[in-house]
Parts: structure tokens; C-alpha cells; sequence
């Protein structure tokens, strides 16, 4: 049985009231979009908040909730929109188009790369720092949460084609800057 089979069946047990897949789909995605969340909150709290808020309303709601093909990309999305909630409830920002917009910040400590130098980190933090916020958002979701371009327009709402030109132009910014050839693939 592939992972992938195991996260399926897990959701749908959990859809039929099992309090133990839902404990068990915790565990298994809880550090990753807790992760996401802070990236896009940037405080403690509000990604905690965000994070239980959509496991709360998984179980809360589970009798109205459809039959996904990736239980990993459901929850993506939703802790984003729940984030999006959270932010807009604290009046940050005044507009949804505003708050979609986040600064999300990669650390060369995240990355998997070839030399651990100071140099190389630099080359690196420099080179993402030319980014822009939703481009780094997009190389965010695609390399560290492995989503696919469809999934990745879906969770951002925006369409196929963009979803590309994002990734197309960060690789393009990212190669001029020397940062993916201090990469491990």
C-alpha cells in the first residue's frame, strides 16, 4: 500500500467518525502545515490558531466534508485560507487581494544544499531575496510540499498558466543569482 493509499484511507475512516485516523492524519501533516502557517503569518499563535482551527473544523464538519485525492493538499489550502481568515479578523490588511499576498521567507537552512558555508548561505538568501512574495510562495509549496501545478493553482487561486510563469520566472531569477547550482536536487 502506497502512502499516498494509507492517507486516503485514513481520511475516509476519519469521515465515517474515527477520532484515531483524524489523531493519526494530525500527526502525520501537523509539523508541515504548521510550518506553512508560520511562513505565512509570521507569529507563534496565529499559525498555531490557524492549524487547529481547520483540524477543529475537519471533525467538527467531516459529515459535509468530500472525498479528496490528496488529503495533504486539502489541508494546504485550507490552513491558508484559514490564515487569510485570522489575518483579515486582526484588520492587517483591508483587503482579501492584500492579505493573499504573503511575505513568505526561505532560509538557506531550509534547503537541501551541497556546501553549508557562510558564502553559500548568502548566495542564497540573496538569491530569494529577488523573488517575489508569491513567487517564493509558489517554490515554497512546489519544493517543500511537493504540490503539483494544478494543486498549487487550486490552493492560490489563480490559473494553470500563472502557476508556471511563476515557477518559470523564479527558476530564471534563481539561475542568474548562482543559487541552484549550490542546490541538491
Amino acid at each position: 500500500m502506497t502512502q499516498k493509499d494509507k492517507q486516503l484511507k485514513l481520511w475516509e475512516a476519519m469521515l465515517q467518525g474515527d477520532l484515531t485516523a483524524l489523531e493519526q492524519i494530525y500527526a502525520l501533516f501537523h509539523a508541515d502545515l504548521y510550518h506553512y502557517a508560520l511562513k505565512l503569518t509570521k507569529q507563534v499563535d496565529l499559525a498555531e490558531d490557524a492549524v487547529q482551527d481547520v483540524f477543529m473544523d475537519l471533525w467538527n464538519y467531516r459529515k459535509q466534508l468530500p472525498t479528496v485525492h490528496a488529503p495533504k493538499f486539502y489541508l494546504i489550502r485550507s490552513v491558508r485560507n484559514q490564515c487569510l481568515k485570522l489575518i483579515n479578523k486582526q484588520n492587517r490588511f483591508t483587503a482579501l487581494d492584500a492579505a493573499s499576498s504573503f511575505e513568505l521567507t526561505i532560509l538557506p537552512e531550509e534547503l537541501k544544499i551541497k556546501d553549508n558555508s557562510e558564502l553559500t548561505k548568502k548566495v542564497i538568501a540573496a538569491g530569494m531575496s529577488t523573488l517575489s512574495p508569491r513567487q517564493r510562495e509558489i517554490i515554497y509549496l512546489k519544493f517543500y510540499n511537493n504540490l503539483d501545478y494544478e494543486e498549487l493553482a487550486e490552493v492560490l487561486d489563480i490559473n494553470y498558466q500563472s502557476v508556471v510563469n511563476h515557477i518559470h520566472k523564479a527558476m530564471i531569477k534563481l539561475r542568474k543569482a548562482d543559487v541552484l547550482k549550490h542546490l541538491k536536487y
